[in-house]
């Protein structure tokens, strides 16, 4: 229960420091330094550099992940139960604007 309300503090004093939407790439660092209190100590005899390694490359996957799979599962989802296809404007139909 204490790191939970770690993570809450954490984030919230991140989000009154920084302005705008921005500090949502906070949160991810935030969690995993929460998370290493209790996991660290744990697997700390445990782990190998390849499990390390693997660790390390899901670190940087995973705020990626989301942002690449959302446009796709939108899709997915639009065709499977709304029965929908997406939708491509010709290029002739769009329009340019004057600046």
């Amino acid at each position: 229960m204490c790191i939970n309300a770690t993570y809450i503090l954490l984030t919230q004093s991140s989000a009154d420091r920084f302005p705008g939407i921005g500090v949502l790439s906070l949160t991810v660092p935030i969690t995993a330094t929460t998370a290493a209190v209790i996991g660290v100590p744990q697997a700390a005899g445990q782990l190998t550099p390849r499990d390390s390694s693997r660790c390390g490359r899901l670190a940087t996957l995973v705020p990626v992940l989301p942002i690449a799979l959302e446009p796709v599962l939108a899709i997915v989802h639009g065709r499977l139960i709304l029965y929908q296809l997406p939708f491509r404007q010709p290029a002739s139909a769009v329009r340019s604007r004057a600046c």
